[in-house]
């Protein structure tokens, strides 16, 4: 008889049958997860079976990765491999397993040289790290993948050289029917924004996690290959080279761990490799430290970074907030530089020490004399100025760039007219047109600020006819620079002493162009330069035993700043169309970093008063010596910007262009409302 059931006692041999299948999906998840790795050994090759779709070979002669399958495809080029560097020529490589057989790790190793790569059941990735003591003979450190190209129609646009019409520059810089350009120099991304990328085809996905760059060389700006695809699509992950690199090669050292991800096409997140920490690999550190503190002193609307180096490494961490904090550093002793966006401003000695946590708290040391007139912000780049953005991603000569020209420059006019760069082949001589008042024609200082320079060029200057001292060459890689998709070099300032005797009151015209001791090679591997900023500094106001008063302009509305006739403190500062009443005229006063601004009709200063929130007017207050009546002064493109030291706001036109409107004041937006035309009376 077939016993009765009741759906809340089932039976014991129902529980335990139930009880039987959980163990033993248990089990076999177990099993699965430890269970060994596939490695074959015939003498001659080691075949690695990842149980995850992923099947590669090395060849034990030479350390080459000649075969890689992906789900039962070959993906590896077959008539080149997947090496370190150009291929070691010859080898020793050995392999071993962990005690539960699911780990192997591959040693492919030369008298210099120790390439590790390491992969673990049921994960289809190649984990890798390579140790040096002198640098390969090809004179650069890289892991290059050679792929099927057949299998990856989708890999980064700049560098697929696929349908070209051939090299345009050297063998590596090609031109497209359309006009383009493309080459592996170019969209690729900075050191500190390294993360995952890689090429993509139907149900497959490669990928280089490019793991952390302590090793590498160049610090956080520096570029280097990341793809090219051609007859091959080609992944890799360059860890030094002699594309326009600025430091000196790292040696006796861990490069990586790095991986190289295989999926059905999806991005993969960056690996965890703190498991590599058991393998035994050679320069594997494991006591790390960390330094932090805050940052101070740099100027407005410009980001912050602090960069570590010494011989041994190099790390980095982003400011936040007026702080920092960079971890996982070998101990050592470090050089601290403390960065506005790229341009180094300060530096300090710094100790790491293992498990420790140094405070080092960093400012800004660069200098803010009077300026007349700045073009760009001193920030180490040159991608506020025309076609500056698209240096590291096209050839200049790419139809996609504006006009280099040569062009004339006229203050007021957009940032973005002036040339990012300088070819004395392509677009000399820029020039500049400023207006002085005539109290300003007295002893003034030029500082051109540049990322980088090729063939030792360097900035010329003529003020209405009259040359400058020409300057000495600034210290450069060896190395083409602008046209391998790169501005970054060796910043470094020329500093021009201008007599009055050279400057008139009213209109002056500059002339910058480059010179070099070396002949060109064409028109865009001419002498070169790329700038970061252009400023004159001199007399503000108050010279020649009087007064200069200056109207400011709104470059939304067209309004002028007004005083309104308003005498009593707390006044709300106006705005009005331009006239010739004294109310819209002001004397700058320096204070120390920053402006005061008197109102000429008034007798009062400008005034944040102590208003914090967006939209709040500006006012007008008799003098106090407070830091509400102090103001930092900005320039870009002609145009200045004032933020006040008290509440952290910018003046601002508010979009207002009736008049008697309020003057307003509003957190930094990098609009129009909030940039100024000074002109002096």
């Amino acid at each position: 008889m077939i016993p009765s059931t009741n759906t809340c006692n089932p039976p014991k041999l129902l529980l335990r049958i139930a009880s039987l299948l959980a163990l033993a999906t248990l089990l076999l998840a177990q099993s699965a997860f430890g269970a060994a790795i596939g490695v074959t050994d015939n003498g001659s090759t080691v075949v690695v079976d990842t149980h995850a779709g992923l099947v590669y070979t090395v060849n034990k002669s030479n350390g080459d990765v000649t075969s890689i399958k992906w789900n039962g495809t070959e993906l590896n080029d077959q008539s080149k491999h997947s090496q370190i560097g150009s291929g070691l020529g010859s080898a020793t490589v050995t392999w071993t397993t962990s005690p539960s057989g699911s780990t192997v790790v591959i040693t492919i190793a030369t008298s210099t040289l120790t390439h590790y790569i390491s992969s673990r059941n049921g994960d289809a990735t190649m984990y890798m790290a390579t140790y040096i003591s002198a640098e390969p003979s090809v004179g650069e450190l890289r892991w290059i993948t050679r792929l099927q190209a057949s299998h990856f129609p989708n890999a980064p646009v700049n560098s697929d050289l696929r349908g070209n019409t051939g090299a345009i520059e050297s063998s590596d810089i090609f031109g497209m029917s359309d006009g383009t350009t493309r080459s592996k120099y170019y969209g690729n991304q900075q050191a500190k924004d390294l993360t995952v990328r890689g090429v993509t085809g139907s149900g497959v996905g490669v990928f280089m996690a490019y793991g952390n760059r302590e090793s590498s060389s160049g610090g956080p700006f520096f570029r280097d290959i990341q793809n090219q695809t051609g007859t091959d699509a080609e992944v890799y992950n360059y860890m030094n080279s002699g594309h326009n690199q600025t430091e000196a090669d790292r040696v006796n050292v861990l490069y990586g761990p790095y991986a190289l991800i295989f999926t059905s096409g999806s991005t993969p997140s960056v690996p965890d490799f703190s498991w590599m920490s058991s393998l035994g690999l050679q320069g594997w550190v494991s006591g790390r430290g960390t330094v932090h503190g805050t940052v101070s002193g740099l100027d407005a609307g410009t980001s912050g970074l602090v960069g570590f180096a010494n011989s041994a490494a190099q790390y980095w961490a982003s400011v936040s907030g007026g702080s920092y904090s960079c971890g996982g550093m070998k101990p050592g002793n470090y050089t601290a530089t403390l960065y506005q966006g790229e341009l180094g401003v300060a530096t300090a000695n710094v100790s790491v020490t293992s498990g420790g946590n140094t405070t080092l708290n960093l400012s800004s040391a660069l200098s803010h004399p009077t300026t007349v007139w700045k073009i760009g912000t001193w920030d180490g780049s040159p991608k506020e100025f025309l076609n500056g953005n698209n240096i590291s991603q096209m050839h200049p000569s790419d139809n996609r760039n504006s006009s280099w020209g040569p062009k004339t420059f006229t203050l007021g006019d957009s940032v973005g007219s002036f040339p990012a760069v300088q070819f004395r082949g392509a677009n000399s001589p820029t020039t500049i047109k400023f207006n002085l008042a005539a109290n300003q024609v007295a002893n003034s200082t030029l500082r051109i600020g540049i990322t980088c320079a090729y063939n030792n060029g360097r900035p010329s200057v003529t003020i209405n006819g009259h040359a400058l001292s020409n300057p000495g060459a600034s210290s450069q890689p060896d190395s083409r620079s602008i046209t391998i998709g790169t501005y970054r070099g060796n910043n470094t300032t020329f500093t021009y002493s201008i007599p009055a005797s050279d400057l008139v009151s009213g209109q002056n015209t500059m002339t910058i162009s480059p010179i070099s001791g070396s002949s060109d090679l064409g028109t865009w591997l001419s002498a070169a330069f790329a700038y970061d900023c252009v400023e004159l500094d001199g007399v503000a106001g108050g010279g020649g035993g009087g007064t200069t008063y200056y109207k400011f302009q709104n470059r939304a509305t067209g309004l002028y700043i007004d005083g309104m006739g308003r005498t009593s403190n707390g006044d709300d500062c106006g705005q009005w169309s331009g006239s010739s009443s004294f109310n819209q005229q002001w004397e700058i006063i320096a204070d120390g970093n920053y402006v005061r601004l008197k109102n000429r009709a008034t007798g009062l200063f400008l005034d944040g008063m102590g208003r914090t929130t967006d939209g709040s007017n500006a006012g007008q207050w008799s003098d106090s010596n407070s830091n509400n009546q102090q103001w930092l002064e900005s320039v870009s493109g002609g145009y200045y910007r004032y933020q006040n030291r008290a509440t952290g706001l910018y003046l601002d036109g508010m979009g207002r262009t009736t008049n008697g409107s309020a003057l307003g004041q509003w957190s930094d937006s990098g609009s129009s409302n909030q940039q100024w035309s000074r002109q002096a009376q």
